[in-house]
């Protein structure tokens, strides 16, 4: 069958779309930049270590969403992180931080991978445009080659590269302008000496760190494993071009951490986290069949990115 729906971009939203896509009939391709699907649900490993440097952990807050989980339970890819998890104000005091926290086994890339399975995703493959072509889209690779011909496309990026991508009318639509995603500095560390602050993760409201996740802590990761660093948005933002090494020493500090390492790096991710959404947790062109998705759509998180996600497919096999 030849394929009729392109999606660039393999995270949560873009896989669940396309899963959906196929069971519905329709033959689809993802395209993702990266080495493989995923998106922000992306790990490091280090000897025997491993790092969950993206999205650390996730929620069901949703019923709908809540009996996904399950499934992905049942079918081994997740499971409950069952840890000592606090809050610190911004004079060090400590409170429970009530979170019934997922995660990916033995790694958050486990779930992207299990989505990603029976699918047709091609990476690394940068896309670097869409051009209307009588009758289907065209997209094209960054140095011009033709990766293909499709009824529909679907772009499953951050709002910034998904407005420099989308044809009109979406790429001038106010919600894509407007849709803000924030920065994070991660910080991946192994520290030198034993490290025991009490806790397995924590969300700071005050400095620099905006979370703390012990991954030794989480099923199914070993013993080995360090720690990870989120740093808040803010304070991305004022050190987005400092040196990693004054990076990483800042935030270490900032948590009582060691400073010295038995491993350790520094990560930026551009787009880390999004804004509130659109309305219908997607955007679609009926005419021209080109929509965009994304947890930038929705909310913020795994849940988000899965609703959107839904959402697109939805309204791609809608009838006109």
């Amino acid at each position: 069958m030849k394929p009729d729906v392109a999606i660039v971009g393999a995270g949560v939203a873009g896989l669940v779309c396309a899963r959906v896509l196929v069971d519905a009939g329709h033959s689809v391709v993802l395209f993702d930049k990266g080495r493989k699907a995923g998106g922000r649900l992306s790990s490091r490993h280090v000897g025997a270590s491993t790092f969950d440097h993206g999205a650390a952990m996730f929620t069901a807050a949703s019923e709908p969403f809540g009996a996904v989980v399950q499934d992905w339970h049942r079918a081994g890819v997740v499971e409950r992180w069952e840890g000592r998890f606090v809050t610190v104000d911004g004079d060090g005091a400590r409170s429970a931080w009530s979170v019934d926290p997922w995660v990916g086994v033995p790694t958050m890339s486990a779930l992207p991978r299990a989505l990603a399975e029976g699918l047709d995703v091609r990476a690394p493959v940068r896309v670097g445009a869409i051009e209307r072509d009588v009758r289907c889209w065209r997209l094209r690779g960054d140095d011009g080659t033709e990766l293909g011909r499709f009824e529909v496309v679907l772009v499953n990026a951050p709002a910034g590269q998904a407005a420099r991508l989308l044809p009109d009318p979406l790429s001038a639509a106010s919600d894509v302008a407007n849709a803000s995603m924030e920065p994070c500095w991660a910080v991946m560390m192994r520290p030198a000496a034993p490290w025991s602050p009490g806790f397995d993760a924590a969300r700071f409201e005050e400095g620099p760190v905006a979370r703390a996740y012990a991954q030794a802590s989480k099923p199914g990761r070993s013993e080995e494993s360090g720690w990870v660093l989120h740093a808040s948005a803010e304070w991305t933002r004022a050190h987005w071009d400092d040196e990693r090494g004054a990076v990483i020493a800042r935030l270490a500090r900032s948590v009582g951490a060691p400073t010295t390492f038995a491993f350790v790096q520094a990560h930026r991710w551009r787009y880390a986290s999004a804004g509130a959404g659109v309305p219908g947790g997607c955007l679609w062109d009926a005419a021209t069949k080109v929509g965009a998705c994304g947890d930038w759509c929705s909310g913020r998180g795994v849940e988000h990115a899965w609703r959107s996600g839904m959402a697109m497919a939805r309204r791609v096999l809608q009838p006109c």
